[in-house]
């Protein structure tokens, strides 16, 4: 992964593709799934 290979030049950069994930994750999943009710969760402790 590019953070376990320290590929990032700064956490904006982390950010950025975290939140793409996070934006999959809820857009392929339903409102009360597990994992997007997580998605939702982590998204707010980003902020």
């Amino acid at each position: 992964t590019k953070l376990k290979n320290q590929e990032y030049d700064g956490l904006d950069q982390l950010e950025s593709d975290l939140n793409v994930m996070f934006e999959n994750a809820k857009r392929y999943n339903v409102p009360n799934s597990a994992i997007y009710k997580r998605v939702f969760k982590l998204q707010q402790l980003m902020q």
